[in-house]
């Protein structure tokens, strides 16, 4: 068992200067709640400030929402009728619970995406040298509303072994690998929930092979998306860690995490009976759960 996967700089453990960061991200994105990407990055001298800096502009000018929006028309995704009221008693939720649960997954749903975009902008302008030409004006953004309150992130090290194993599985659900030793970010909030893990991962084992498929598909459409944008972003300054950023960049910008869990998030909102899901123009045919 390898229970420190990514190393984190918790909300809780953050400095001044890093809540401020962490708070910004939040208002920004219109989220609850930072991803695993941001509080790692943190772990990195100068990482976050300039790869914040870099990415921020894109949100705010809604250089991300058409690439985002033709990122979440996923073609040919599996089918998935919602479970029922009974299902999701035996698995110990409740319908106070059943809308935290949703409140996770739409944590993950609204900002996996224009994260996977940017992220690979970013670390293409890592790799770059000098000014390069910026796109045209986009459309205004597209992120509004008040996300809900959800719960922190569990540190794996303080799982169970079954709640491990199931972490583990979810995260290499659709990765066209046996296994892996990355407790990614989605897990690590189900894990709040062991029975409803199980019962995920149970559900997406049956899929495997089409989750990697439109995992993808996802990460073509994330890095054609990308590309035009990396004319907006600063060049690095010279005092980063540039080898460190580079790896977690890549690292989180591969098809085996962000792209593979934007496919997996939006299963689980099928699963869980979201409108958001139901809603989405994806090939969902989920029904509401019994009442």
């Amino acid at each position: 068992m390898n229970p420190s996967s990514i190393e984190t700089i918790s909300e809780d453990d953050a400095d001044q200067a890093l809540t401020e960061i962490y708070a910004d991200i939040k208002a920004t994105l219109a989220v609850p709640a930072v991803n695993l990407v941001w509080s790692h990055l943190a772990t990195i001298d100068g990482a976050l400030p300039w790869v914040w800096s870099c990415i921020k502009p894109l949100y705010v000018g809604g250089y991300l929402s058409v690439p985002r929006r033709r990122l979440l028309n996923i073609p040919a995704l599996p089918r998935f009728t919602a479970l029922s009221t009974k299902s999701l008693q035996a698995a110990g939720i409740d319908s106070n619970q059943r809308r935290t649960v949703l409140a996770v997954l739409d944590n993950y749903a609204r900002s996996n995406p224009g994260n996977l975009i940017a992220l690979i902008a970013t670390r293409q302008r890592l790799g770059a040298k000098g000014r390069l030409v910026a796109p045209p004006v986009p459309t205004p953004p597209a992120y509004i509303g008040t996300p809900r309150p959800i719960p922190p992130l569990l540190n794996p090290a303080n799982f169970s072994p079954d709640v491990y194993r199931d972490a583990l599985q979810l995260s290499a659900i659709g990765t066209e690998t046996e296994a892996t030793e990355v407790v990614a970010g989605v897990p690590r909030h189900l894990a709040h929930w062991p029975q409803l893990l199980s019962l995920f991962v149970r559900h997406l084992k049956t899929v495997d092979k089409e989750i990697a498929t439109a995992s993808r598909w996802v990460q073509a459409c994330a890095t054609q998306g990308a590309g035009p944008l990396v004319g907006l972003l600063p060049s690095a300054p010279p005092n980063i860690e540039r080898d460190a950023i580079d790896t977690a960049l890549q690292q989180f910008s591969a098809p085996e995490l962000i792209a593979n869990f934007i496919v997996k998030v939006r299963l689980l909102q099928a699963l869980m009976g979201s409108d958001a899901a139901l809603n989405s123009g994806t090939h969902y045919h989920a029904q509401k759960p019994d009442p």
